[in-house]
């Protein structure tokens, strides 16, 4: 491992501790409050600046990483879901921010209402976790699209969203509003059917990587993924204990899950089952033959030094047959993974230096 890359994983999970750390100083504080213990009326100010500073740190981290992601690799499906699931990773953050710290004395209606907006991140993130290992695993001769994973996590987000219609994932108890806050409701067998389809898809996706990884004849990279596993349900379970001793712990179920998402991902890439390049961008910028990347719209994603220069509709014509620019200017063209390649040939100078 290369010594940026060691110090940048360090300084990655150094974060996430101090985190951690102030969202268990911002509980105590709160429960010092609910106790009537507090002695200081600074105390809420702390306990604020601390939540504040755990959200800052996660969407710092978070957004820092979809950044070298789109940075790091070619448009691909891959790409896509990964930057997806960030999304919805960012979405949590925000979603529990605004529930909990900004809402405050609003209607029952408006908390019911991000109670369940919360569900559509949580129950997105197994499934692309899933799909993204589907698209590591596949193989030449395999018809199985990954996107068939979406019509179970719809179905389940669908159910979410009307629970008020049914309560088939909450159901209030007595007459008290159905607003998400604890011994208001009981769950449902929609919440225990998405609890189990997030562990099938976890699982899943782990044996499909731990077959991925076979193909690099390295026993520790094999067994990577339920190295992953076992911290997964070792921190979901330490949350658990700790929540039974009635202590704060430094990490949400969402966290976690966010996370080892992001870990599992970027161990991929490292192990190069995702193709990435570190300086794909500066290896192109320094060429002196005109290339260009671009995906499927024509958007270039990578461009040489001396870039093509063409309009879309050359661009475009010139995937069926190379055409000339100017007069000695040749565009030719060749599909490639998620995209198309282009480059410009000088005619003249070739045939004067031949």
């Amino acid at each position: 491992m290369k010594k940026r890359t060691a110090i940048s994983i360090i300084l990655y999970v150094a974060a996430i501790l101090i985190a951690g750390s102030c969202d268990v100083i911002a509980k105590q504080i709160i429960k010092a409050f609910m106790s009537d213990t507090a002695t200081s009326d600074l105390l809420p100010l702390i306990s604020t600046v601390m939540f504040c500073i755990n959200m800052c740190i996660y969407l710092f981290l978070l957004i820092v990483w979809m950044r070298s992601v789109q940075r790091r690799l070619l448009p691909s499906r891959e790409r896509t879901y990964m930057i997806i699931a960030v999304v919805c990773a960012v979405f949590l953050i925000l979603m529990r921010s605004i529930r909990y710290r900004i809402i405050g004395e609003m209607n029952f209606a408006s908390e019911e209402v991000f109670w369940y907006l919360y569900y559509i991140p949580m129950t997105l993130l197994p499934a692309l976790f899933l799909m993204v290992c589907i698209r590591i695993e596949r193989k030449p001769e395999g018809k199985l699209d990954e996107r068939l994973v979406l019509i179970p996590t719809v179905v389940i987000m669908i159910g979410f969203l009307t629970n008020h219609l049914h309560h088939f994932a909450f159901s209030p108890i007595g007459d008290a509003p159905l607003t998400g806050s604890n011994g208001t409701y009981t769950n449902g067998w929609l919440l225990h059917a998405f609890e189990g389809f997030a562990v099938l898809c976890v699982i899943f996706g782990l044996v499909l990587l731990t077959r991925a990884n076979r193909r690099l004849h390295d026993v520790k990279k094999v067994l990577l993924p339920f190295f992953f596993l076992l911290i997964i349900f070792g921190l979901v379970a330490l949350n658990r204990l700790l929540s039974i001793l009635d202590k704060a712990s430094m990490f949400k179920p969402n966290e976690i899950i966010s996370f080892s998402a992001v870990a599992i991902f970027e161990s991929c890439i490292r192990n190069r089952l995702i193709p990435y390049n570190e300086n794909y961008a500066g290896f192109f910028e320094q060429m002196c033959f005109p290339t260009m990347i671009a995906d499927r719209r024509f958007k270039p994603a990578y461009r040489s030094a001396q870039s093509v220069d063409a309009s879309t509709e050359q661009l475009g014509d010139a995937l069926d047959k190379s055409l000339y620019l100017d007069e000695d200017t040749k565009l030719s063209a060749r599909e490639i993974t998620a995209g198309y390649s282009f480059y410009t040939e000088d005619e003249w100078k070739a045939s004067s230096t031949a």
